[in-house]
């Protein structure tokens, strides 16, 4: 049985328009076009009404001239729903901005946290100021890569002129990943590195200048827009040497451009010292191009020490039924056997 919620538009309150975009309190009114909203979620190449791990908004904005940034959209209310349908009632004749929007909701995470704004002490109601601060999950990532959870930041914004004498309405809102994954297959360490005299202690994947905001907005285009907040990371990782197998660092991320690079710190293989000839590769695509981590695709790096250029990227949707490391298989040559150990 579906969660069911009924929410009433009313009269904007001028109130409202003067502060922050307030949580939907409103009286419920009678006259006015009805909406029902039957929401889920599209995980690869399955639609899931599933959506109790995640801490879900719908945000209503409409025109006024108060906010000049860009298009001028006020933020009437939000509403934090707690479950798959949900109604709107009492709607006026006019043009409305639907926004939907889920962030996980782990142990761990602060999601309330996520849903913030360009200049929180400021609580505005322009739209456009509204953001998501993905820097909490940036962190939760440093102690748990390769996470099973669903990490990811879903989003659906409609556009629509709504019909005050039109009979009552249902739509589908199928929300999307703004935040796409990193999976950085390193292969077989025996197999890529020289442990004839040495363990890999770690495996640090660094990256620099990662956009931690993402605008709640789209430009009405569906874009999906960072914002100017960067934040540095260090993943430490440690593989499983001499068992045959790849060792894959699994991250989601929001879209950028990568500044990365992989340190592979050695250690004693008696001792367990750290050694002092640390490795380093700049994690670049074919050609030395700079990696590129798009919304709702998974970039596939491929690691292989034999050749010049290390690193071989693919690009490729999430396909739900094919496990990430299967998708991130790497081979050596059939007659390379790699160092004698």
């Amino acid at each position: 049985m579906l969660d069911m919620k009924c929410l009433g538009i009313g009269i904007i309150c001028m109130a409202l328009a003067m502060c922050g975009c307030s949580q939907h309190e409103q009286e419920m009114k009678q006259e006015g076009q009805d909406l029902t909203f039957q929401l889920q979620s599209r995980v690869g190449n399955e639609i899931s009404e599933d959506l109790s791990n995640r801490l879900v908004r719908l945000y209503v904005a409409e025109r006024l001239s108060e906010h000049q940034n860009g298009e001028d959209l006020h933020c009437r209310f939000f509403e934090t729903l707690t479950g798959s349908e949900y109604h709107l009632t009492g709607l006026e004749g006019q043009w409305l901005k639907f926004a939907f929007v889920a962030v996980p909701r782990l142990e761990g995470i602060d999601s309330e946290s996520i849903y913030s704004e360009e200049s929180p002490e400021e609580q505005t109601c322009d739209f456009n100021k509204l953001l998501l601060d993905y820097s909490s999950v940036m962190d939760y990532q440093k102690e748990a890569v390769n996470s099973d959870a669903d990490l990811h930041l879903y989003r659906k914004i409609i556009d629509r002129w709504v019909d005050a004498d039109s009979s009552p309405q249902t739509e589908d809102v199928t929300l999307e990943r703004i935040t796409g994954e990193l999976v950085l297959n390193m292969g077989i360490p025996e197999d890529q590195f020289d442990l004839k005299d040495r363990d890999i202690a770690t495996i640090q994947l660094i990256l620099n200048k990662v956009p931690v905001t993402i605008w709640l907005h789209d430009e009405a285009e569906n874009q999906v827009l960072t914002g100017s907040v960067t934040e540095d990371y260090i993943f430490d990782t440690c593989p499983v040497v001499r068992s045959k197998q790849k060792h894959i660092i699994k991250l989601v991320l929001p879209p950028c451009t990568l500044d990365a690079s992989i340190n592979v710190i050695f250690k004693d293989k008696v001792s367990g010292q750290t050694l002092p000839d640390t490795e380093t590769y700049s994690l670049m695509g074919d050609g030395n191009t700079r990696i590129q981590i798009r919304p709702n695709t998974r970039t596939i790096v491929l690691f292989n020490g034999m050749t010049s250029e290390e690193f071989e990227v693919r690009y490729a949707g999430f396909a739900e039924n094919s496990e990430a490391t299967d998708d991130a298989m790497i081979d050596v040559d059939s007659d390379w056997n790699g160092w004698s150990n």
